[in-house]
C-alpha cells in the first residue's frame, strides 16, 4: 500500500523518495569497508574511489553485483527442488540443458551458445560468471549472463507454460498501405505492477496505437519466461533471428535481470528507470554497440518525457509518419 501510494506521488511530481544522484550514475559504492564512496563526474574530482577503481570499473561491479544477488535468489528455487526430489529435471547434471535447449532455438538466439546458453548446469553456470577480473566487456558479459539464471530457473521450477497454448500465436502484419516502408514493429510490454514507469509504458503503447493504427501488434507481458517463446515464433514467422526483425522489448521493471535478459536473447530494449551505467563512458559504450556485437540486442535508456519519434529515431528504424 505505501509502495503505491510513492509510485503515485511520484508520478505526479512528488518523490518521496529522491533516487541518488550518484547512484544513478553508478557512481557510489558501498561493497567494501573502505566506503562508502563515490565518484563524481566531474573534471575536478578524484578518478578512483579509495580501493583503485576507475568509474567504468566502479559502474561495471555494481551491475554485476545486482545480477549476481537475482541470481541468487534465483537458484535457491533449484536447491528446493533438488531436496524435494532428487529425480527432477533440475537434479542430474545435463538434465537443465535438455529441457531447456529446444526453448532457445539457435535460427532465433544465434549468440547464445558461445556463451554456454543454456547451460549444462545452471547452478555451475552461476558460478562461472562470478569472477569479476579481467577486461571491463569481460565483467560486462558476466553480468549479461547472469541476468538469464533467473530466466532459466523459472523455466525448470514452473509447471505453468508461459503462453496458455499453442494456439496463441501472433503473427507479425505486412506493413500498411501507404507506410513508404514503415515498418509496423512488434512491441512487448513488460510493466511490473508497482514500477514507476506504469504511466511511461501506457504512453508509449498508446503513441504506437496512434501511429500505426490498432491493429499494432502489441503483447503485454508479466512473466518474463515469455521472451524466448516470443523470440521463436518472431524467428519462425520472419525467418530472421529476433534481433534482426523490428521488435522492441518496453521494460519497466526495478529488477536489473528484467531489462538485461531480453538484451541477452538479442530483443531491442528500451527501460524506464534507465539502467545505472551514465557514470562510466566505456559502459555507456557497451551498451551502445558492445552488447550488440556479442548478443545482438540494442538498449536504449528511457526518460518520463520520452517520445515514440526519439525511440525510433534512436535505434535507426523508419521515422516517416503513415
Amino acid at each position: 500500500m505505501h509502495r503505491e501510494k510513492d509510485v503515485e506521488l511520484r508520478m505526479n511530481g512528488h518523490d518521496p523518495w529522491p533516487p541518488c544522484g550518484y547512484g544513478r550514475l553508478g557512481l557510489c559504492c558501498s561493497s567494501c569497508l573502505l566506503g562508502p564512496c563515490r565518484l563524481s563526474p566531474f573534471d575536478e574530482a578524484p578518478k578512483q574511489s579509495r580501493c583503485g577503481r576507475s568509474a567504468d570499473q566502479q559502474v561495471a561491479l555494481n551491475l554485476h553485483q545486482v545480477a549476481s544477488a537475482e541470481a541468487i535468489q534465483a537458484i535457491r528455487s533449484l536447491k528446493d527442488i533438488e531436496e524435494a526430489s532428487p529425480n527432477r529435471e533440475a537434479g542430474p547434471p545435463g538434465r537443465a540443458a535438455e529441457r531447456l535447449r529446444p526453448l532457445f532455438p539457435e535460427a532465433a538466439f544465434p549468440h547464445l551458445n558461445g556463451f554456454g546458453i543454456p547451460p549444462e548446469s545452471i547452478i555451475s553456470f552461476f558460478f562461472d560468471q562470478l569472477e569479476i577480473s579481467g577486461t571491463l566487456e569481460g565483467i560486462l558479459t558476466k553480468t549479461l549472463c547472469l541476468s538469464t539464471v533467473p530466466l532459466l530457473s523459472r523455466m525448470l521450477t514452473s509447471q505453468r507454460p508461459p503462453l496458455k497454448s499453442e494456439e496463441e500465436v501472433f503473427v507479425l502484419p505486412d506493413p500498411p498501405p501507404g507506410a513508404g516502408g514503415d515498418t509496423v514493429p512488434l512491441i512487448i510490454l513488460f510493466i511490473e505492477k508497482g514500477s514507476y514507469g506504469e504511466g511511461w509504458g501506457a504512453r508509449i503503447a498508446q503513441e504506437c496505437k496512434d501511429r500505426w493504427g490498432p491493429a499494432t501488434p502489441l503483447l503485454s507481458v508479466s512473466d518474463i519466461r515469455v521472451f524466448p517463446e516470443i523470440g521463436k515464433r518472431v524467428s519462425r514467422d520472419r525467418h530472421l533471428p529476433v534481433s534482426l526483425t523490428r521488435t522492441l522489448a518496453v521494460v519497466s521493471a526495478p529488477s536489473l535481470s528484467a531489462v538485461l535478459m531480453p538484451l541477452t536473447l538479442g530483443f531491442r530494449v528500451i527501460s524506464f528507470p534507465f539502467l545505472p551505467i551514465h557514470g562510466g563512458p566505456g559502459v555507456e559504450a557497451y551498451f551502445s554497440k558492445g552488447v550488440s556485437d556479442q548478443f545482438g540486442g540494442c538498449y536504449l535508456p528511457g526518460r518520463e518525457d520520452l517520445s515514440l519519434p526519439v525511440v525510433l529515431e534512436g535505434l535507426g528504424w523508419n521515422t516517416r509518419a503513415t
